[in-house]
């Protein structure tokens, strides 16, 4: 896929020129306030392209400016890509909404459920109904985030090895040390942003019989032409992927310094968040997700800019 540029005027897709501008104008005030080092804004309207803007950096130690190929990593954007490939697995008549995952993923089998206690001494008790895959799409599972500090479970799931940027071992791995941990609630009564769709890309894994990176290029990234969305920097850009930033006392700050060649995050997998890089002290695992979309463990997955999802 070739780098998106505008192609229409905005009133011929029913949009104000005027008004849109300020959309851009509105990204762009945030570099010149210090908020954030550099910015890419696309807007697209029944395909056509309305509004293309960068500001600012997209390396500033190094004085690289945003261009119009200037590789992002997606976060949680990981997550939609996934649940697309979970959703061709379903038209295939492969798996279905309301199947158990414990049908895919025998660890599942007898979920627990927080109920009492801390971290330390946690109470549970068996979960009311099983874990389906449309709890896992919707983030009401009952699984939780090892980036988050809202529970007890939160802190389990750290101690466990599972913080989103730990490095080392498997996807396989990680979800079934994540799958004897205890969930926040029963599934299905309640939403909680969590690790879901980590355990999705696990059953597209399984379902597919092949790595999920391959699953993923395969019946989704290739076919839609999304060159610079995957796992690892491609070799051919050698420009890399510029530092994530994270503002700090009021200063934005590298939390993540990039290591293109090194995927220290691909071995998890984890499609909706999946990511490289080694992280100098932050916060979530999914540092560089970039290509995932929804359970790689870490994000990873590199994308170039608006032509990425």
């Amino acid at each position: 896929m070739g780098i998106l540029q505008v192609d229409v005027h905005p009133s011929e897709v029913g949009l104000d020129a005027d008004r849109l501008r300020r959309v851009a104008d509105f990204a762009g005030a945030f570099v010149e306030d210090g908020h954030m080092v550099g910015t890419d804004v696309l807007v697209a309207r029944h395909g056509r392209v309305v509004l293309r803007s960068t500001a600012g950096l997209a390396d500033r130690e190094n004085a690289v400016a945003v261009a119009d190929d200037t590789l992002w990593r997606i976060f949680s954007m990981t997550k939609p890509i996934t649940s697309v490939a979970v959703m061709q697995l379903v038209e295939e008549g492969r798996l279905g909404l309301r199947d158990p995952v414990a049908g895919v993923l025998p660890e599942f089998a007898d979920p627990q459920v927080f109920v009492g206690g801390t971290a330390d001494s946690p109470e549970v008790v068996p979960a009311d109904r099983p874990i389906t895959i449309t709890d896992l799409l919707s983030h009401t599972s009952g699984l939780s985030y090892s980036i988050l500090d809202q529970h007890p479970v939160d802190e389990i799931y750290r101690r466990a090895g599972l913080a989103t940027m730990e490095r080392g071992g498997t996807l396989a791995d990680r979800i079934s040390r994540l799958a004897v941990l205890p969930l926040r609630h029963h599934p299905g009564t309640r939403w909680s942003y969590s690790m879901a769709t980590d355990v999705l890309g696990r059953v597209v894994e399984v379902l597919d019989g092949r790595p999920f990176a391959d699953c993923l290029a395969d019946r989704i990234l290739e076919p839609l032409g999304m060159d610079d969305t995957s796992f690892l920097v491609p070799t051919r850009r050698s420009d890399g992927c510029p530092p994530a930033m994270a503002s700090r006392r009021g200063r934005n700050r590298p939390c993540w310094t990039p290591d293109p060649r090194a995927p220290t995050w691909s071995r998890h997998g984890k499609a909706a968040e999946v990511g490289w890089s080694p992280r100098q002290g932050t916060t979530t695992g999914s540092a560089v997700r970039c290509c995932a979309a929804g359970s790689w463990t870490g994000h990873a997955s590199w994308g170039r800019g608006p032509s990425a999802p």
